[in-house]
Parts: C-alpha cells; sequence; structure tokens
C-alpha cells in the first residue's frame, strides 16, 4: 500500500510538472509577447516624435536664419525691415510655445534665449519688443541699405547701445540652439551644460 502511495505521488507530481512547462511557457511568451509590443510601440512613437520635429522644424529654420542674418549684419539683412523681423520673431514664439511638448526643455531653454539675446521685451504695455541692434555697424547702416523705402518711426523699434547684444553672443546662443534642436531629431548631440 505504501509503494502505491509513493508511486501515485511521484505519478502526480510528474504530471503537475509535466502541466505546469506549458503553462510557464505560455506565461513567458506572453510576457515577452508583451514587452516586444511595448517596444515595438515605444519605437513608432520615437518615430512619430521626430517626424513631428522634423516638420516643426522645417517651418522654423528659415525664420531662425532671418533673425539671425539680421542680427549679425550676414547675409540678407538688407532686404528685411524691422515690423518683417518681429514677424519672423511672434510667429517662431508661436510655434515654439505652443508646440512645446513636442521639444525637450533644453531645446526651448535654447530657444529662450537666442530670442531673448535678439529682442528686448516687455517694454510697455501693449508695445512690441524692442530689436537688440543698433541702426549701424562696421557693415553698414540700415536705413541706407534697406532695399526698399525706411519708415523713420522703425528707428525706435531699436533698443539704446547698453542693451544691444553683441554679434559674438548671437552667434554662440545661434550655435547653442541649433545643436540643442539638431539633438531632438538625432543629427547632433546636444551642447554640454557649463
Amino acid at each position: 500500500m505504501l509503494a502505491a502511495s509513493v508511486w501515485n505521488s511521484l505519478e502526480f507530481a510528474k504530471l503537475v510538472i509535466g502541466g505546469m512547462v506549458p503553462v510557464a511557457v505560455a506565461v513567458l511568451a506572453a510576457v515577452f509577447s508583451r514587452a516586444l509590443r511595448r517596444a515595438e510601440n515605444q519605437q513608432w512613437f520615437s518615430q512619430k516624435l521626430v517626424e513631428k520635429r522634423i516638420e516643426l522644424l522645417t517651418a522654423a529654420l528659415p525664420d531662425l536664419n532671418d533673425l539671425f542674418c539680421y542680427f549679425t549684419w550676414v547675409g540678407n539683412w538688407k532686404e528685411l525691415s524691422p515690423p518683417e523681423i518681429l514677424l519672423r520673431k511672434r510667429r517662431l514664439d508661436r510655434l515654439f510655445h505652443a508646440n512645446s511638448p513636442f521639444f525637450s526643455t533644453s531645446a526651448v531653454a535654447a530657444y529662450d534665449a537666442f530670442i531673448s539675446a535678439l529682442f528686448k521685451t516687455f517694454v510697455a504695455p501693449g508695445s512690441s519688443a524692442q530689436l537688440r541692434t543698433g541702426l549701424t555697424s562696421q557693415h553698414g547702416s540700415r536705413v541706407k541699405a534697406f532695399t526698399e523705402y525706411w519708415e523713420p518711426t522703425w528707428d525706435a523699434m531699436f533698443t539704446q547701445e547698453a542693451e544691444r547684444t553683441s554679434p559674438e553672443v548671437i552667434k554662440e546662443r545661434h550655435q547653442a540652439l541649433t545643436a540643442a534642436l539638431g539633438s531632438e531629431i538625432g543629427t547632433q548631440s546636444a551642447p554640454r551644460e557649463a
């Protein structure tokens, strides 16, 4: 009787273990399948995020370039009026702030640092931002070089000399911004923090 009981216990244990193996394999397969789906979803999300960032940068880069040229006196600065520069700032502000969830905090901070180097904001209630550059430099006179008619009222759109930003600082902020934006889409590494 004892031998039959031991034999029945061994057979029962074999059956239980034999049944547990397929269950364990099924559980592991489900866990791996779930992890694989999660990884695929994350990869899809990352791809869509990069695509959205590329779309946003495609819209932003021409205006960013125009601002850079105007404030550093290179490229097409002679073709742009102060109101056009403010229009580009407003478009960029709308683009970056309305779409800030699509950018890292470091990219938004780099954008804000670049814009604050170019513009003096909150000048007076109801007033537009002022341009942190002058009417003249070693590169010429904005009034004389402008390819169309210069409105005398535009002179007030520029800050006093003490509030202007040097072209070197603008170049540094622009480089930091382009590095941050490049890292958003994987084309450059992010700038190192000091």
